[in-house]
């Protein structure tokens, strides 16, 4: 049996109290997922946990968290404190041969650097600071691309064979299909002006429909009017993507995945998204929702999103997107993974 040494953060546990935190929702899904696909996996997390897996390690060692979201720096006491629990619980379960998986990417580079004989795997790279001498998976070919382009330059840049991208994934029994009979525009994610707030805020007073706005951050940014709901756990979340009649996603830069586009679309709803990143590949214009370049692109999608298929959209995702469906390819991955030992990087 392959063994996976799971690593989250510090700063939460892995519960649906954290699911505001992407770092969170993937260790807490991905250890459930590979659990079932009949991996062992020794999850090391905070001092709560719902997750499936082998075995369970708080490693909060003592910090008192009081930053929602902390700075991502080895140096931080917080990080370095679960870094140095996290290695010596580690060094006491692993054997040659099993891999570590760690989601924060370089902030947790010195527990990688204490296995230096490691196999070392980002299940999800959607961030900038990867490491060097891990298996790279990234969610998306637009996010490859960029951090290749970033690290190395643009012309420069050469591949690497046993880095994969493979997809962000939902659970599709949270997500029944729903109809849209709400008819209100829906905003969920971080409230930062990079999210394209502005962009919402417009497009409401455009059009008129009423606004939903979920998640925390600089609430000044909630268009006037707004229906704010605050953070929202998974079920709740579900049931605003069910009712609403599209999700509205103007995000300003390059999104490495944006989950919260699939999982509007894993209950039918389509999603209105900018024209770049990983919008590209995840929505499919004028089939699961529209790509936009312009605000009258925005005003003219919401109007047109009502007579999509919110069946399709569904079905699509499941095909695409459910767990079951991106289990698969972590499934190969692995198995990819195995034969390269002893055999070089390019077998």
């Amino acid at each position: 049996m392959t063994t996976l040494h799971l690593i989250s953060v510090p700063h939460t546990s892995t519960t649906p109290e954290y699911s505001w935190c992407a770092f969170t929702s993937l260790a807490r899904s991905f250890s459930s997922m590979m659990q079932g696909l009949g991996y062992e996996v020794i999850l090391y997390a905070g001092p709560e946990n719902d997750a499936k897996c082998s075995e369970h390690v708080n490693c909060r060692n003592g910090y008192e968290w009081t930053e929602r979201v902390p700075p991502y720096e080895t140096n931080h006491p917080g990080w370095r404190a679960f870094a140095e629990k996290a290695t010596e619980e580690i060094s006491k379960r692993y054997t040659p041969g099993d891999y570590l998986c760690l989601v924060g990417g370089g902030v947790q580079e010195p527990i990688a650097a204490a296995f230096p004989d490691a196999r070392i795997v980002e299940p999800v790279s959607g961030y900038q600071g990867v490491m060097d001498n891990s298996y790279r998976v990234f969610p998306s070919y637009s996010w490859m691309h960029a951090v290749y382009g970033h690290y190395y330059t643009a012309a420069g840049a050469d591949g690497r064979f046993y880095d994969a991208v493979i997809p962000h994934w939902v659970d599709m029994e949270n997500h029944p299909e729903g109809s849209g009979d709400g008819d209100y525009i829906l905003y969920v994610g971080r409230l930062i002006e990079r999210k394209g707030l502005q962009i919402v805020r417009e497009v409401a007073e455009r059009t008129g429909l009423p606004l939903v706005v979920a998640g925390f951050g600089d609430e000044s940014l909630v268009p006037p009017g707004a229906n704010f709901v605050g953070s929202v756990e998974p079920g709740d979340r579900a049931q605003l993507m069910r009712n609403a009649r599209c999700l509205l996603a103007p995000t300003l830069y390059v999104e490495p995945f944006g989950l919260v586009a699939i999982e509007a679309m894993a209950s039918g709803t389509p999603a209105i998204t900018t024209d770049f990143g990983a919008w590209t590949e995840t929505v499919v214009d004028d089939v699961t929702g529209y790509r936009c370049n312009s605000l009258d692109d925005f005003c003219t999608a919401v109007e047109m999103s009502k007579d999509l298929d919110r069946s399709f959209i569904r079905q699509r995702t499941i095909d695409l997107y459910s767990a079951e469906a991106v289990g698969v390819q972590y499934n190969d991955f692995f198995e990819h993974l195995e034969t390269l030992k002893g055999a070089g990087w390019y077998a």
